[in-house]
């Protein structure tokens, strides 16, 4: 049981790692300026049409932070169906670490990140004035 909690863990924070670097990247080269010798997500995305290799980068950068707060949350949450009495589910929290609740954090704020860039991005189309 520990075992696949601690792979959850491990695949949770690749997920984070790749869709967080990404993030960080960006924000470094295109909203402070700060010049790189190489982009190393170039390498993993060709330039040309869309593939299924380029596809499948793009969802994990975008739904990776989803994915790791998933792996992250669920150890920790406990779910209870009763049948016979008055709850018909009841949610309890176990007791949980310092750092998964920090990793848990890192997720939802990669996730604003990435819904207020899109918000942002699409704001005039939101608006009606596209």
């Amino acid at each position: 049981m520990k075992t696949k909690h601690r792979l959850a863990a491990l695949l949770g924070l690749v997920l984070l790692a790749y869709s967080g670097f990404f993030a960080l990247f960006n924000i470094l080269k295109y909203n402070l300026g700060v010049p790189f010798r190489f982009d190393p997500f170039t390498n993993l995305t060709p330039a040309g049409p869309t593939t299924l290799w380029h596809a499948l980068w793009n969802a994990l950068i975008i739904f990776g932070p989803a994915l790791a707060l998933l792996l992250f949350a669920l150890p920790t949450i406990q779910f209870r169906f009763n049948r016979s009495n008055d709850p018909l589910l009841a949610v309890s929290l176990r007791q949980t670490s310092r750092l998964n609740l920090i990793l848990i954090g890192l997720c939802l704020g990669l996730l604003a990140i990435f819904v207020l860039y899109a918000v942002a991005e699409n704001l005039s189309c939101l608006a009606r004035i596209c």
